[in-house]
């Protein structure tokens, strides 16, 4: 019983340590999904990203494939923020030359198209947030179907850049502006988040096998 109890919590724990690595992987699966949380108080303004870095990728893909990225940027603040959003290319510039781009804008639930041509036709993208606002620009990206075989395995690196503006509180001094601006966009903490998730993982692993522990124990008593 004791070795049928021993091999019964060996599974449960692989299984478990399956499913928790699953979790940590799957989680950097969707990192082109960006937002961006921009926090005006009338003093200060500040923009920090839920993604360690706003960066798309456009890889891998074939004559009439597309490839996608979304960027959400929400107001926190208790002001109205301006946000200029930009999509400069780092590398791959020659693939960027020829892809079909098209931006759909997301509020409210509400679906419309804002950007419909080539993605060196792209200019500034002009977001304007209320408190508690947020907007997603889902940006799609297709190889023409008639592109040929030069294009295939290319890569283009994208990266969004982005200058909020808020106003200050009244009153302002003559010779100061009334506005706030920062293009600095602050990356999360990913590798204490990491860390803090690791451990709350591994203890809850722990804490699994020990209750299964007892339960087993108490089943094989009562026989």
């Amino acid at each position: 019983m004791v070795i049928n109890m021993k091999l019964t919590l060996k599974k449960v724990f692989i299984v478990l340590t399956i499913l928790f690595i699953s979790i940590l992987t799957s989680s950097q699966v969707f990192a082109e999904d960006m937002t961006v949380k921009v926090n005006c108080d009338g003093k200060t303004i500040k923009m920090i990203s839920e993604t360690p870095d706003l960066t798309w990728r456009v890889e891998d893909i074939l004559p009439g494939e597309t490839d996608e990225s979304t960027v959400t940027i929400q107001n926190i603040g208790k002001k109205k923020v301006d946000i200029d959003l930009n999509a400069k290319v780092e590398s791959g510039e020659e693939l960027t030359k020829i892809l079909d781009l098209q931006i759909i804008k997301t509020q409210s639930s509400k679906e419309e198209t804002v950007y419909t041509g080539k993605y060196s036709d792209l200019k500034t993208i002009n977001v304007s947030l209320e408190p508690h606002e947020k907007m997603a620009y889902k940006f799609i990206a297709t190889l023409p179907i008639e592109t040929g075989n030069e294009f295939q395995g290319k890569e283009s690196v994208i990266k969004f850049v982005l200058s909020a503006t808020g106003k200050k509180d009244e009153p302002v001094a003559p010779d100061e502006t009334p506005e706030i601006i920062t293009d600095e966009v602050v990356p999360p903490q990913t590798g204490e988040g990491i860390i803090i998730f690791i451990i709350g993982g591994v203890l809850l692993i722990a804490l699994i096998v020990f209750l299964v522990t007892i339960f087993l124990n108490r089943k094989d008593k009562n026989k």
